[in-house]
């Protein structure tokens, strides 16, 4: 986080490794990402922006996010949906089937990541509480 504007507005800095086994440079992305609680849904969305802090370097490529979102919403107790709204400028000249299959690896990488964590999400409670429930009984 490159700049808090308040509890729900932030700027956020991005930078991403070589993609596509290196065909693809290392791009850094400025974001304003705000988050938006509405009943069971939680909305983290982002719109690229320039921040003083954190100019474009040589060291990678500058990417845009245009309106981009992560959107969760609760379909009951146990689970939820998660939609990803990806509107990106990678900037820079790129075969489409690179892009693709980069940007397909990414969202992969990035639904793994989460079960790998929400998997953790009932050690974490019951670690921090008194609780004595095994978190497999949850």
């Amino acid at each position: 986080i490159l700049e808090v504007i308040n509890d729900d507005l932030y700027i956020t800095y991005q930078l991403t490794n070589e993609q596509a086994q290196g065909f693809i440079a290392k791009r850094d992305f400025v974001n304003l990402t705000v988050r938006r609680f509405i009943d069971d849904t939680a909305i983290l969305a982002a719109q690229a922006c320039l921040h003083s802090k954190m100019p474009p370097n040589n060291n990678c490529v500058r990417g845009e996010n245009g309106p981009t979102a992560y959107v969760v919403e609760k379909n009951d107790e146990a689970t939820c949906k998660f939609t990803w709204l990806l509107n990106v400028n990678l900037k820079g000249w790129l075969p489409q089937y690179l892009i693709n299959s980069s940007l397909a690896s990414a969202q992969l990488n990035l639904v793994e990541s989460l079960r790998n964590h929400t998997s953790k999400i009932p050690e974490i409670i019951l670690s921090s509480s008194s609780c004595t429930i095994a978190a497999d009984t949850i």
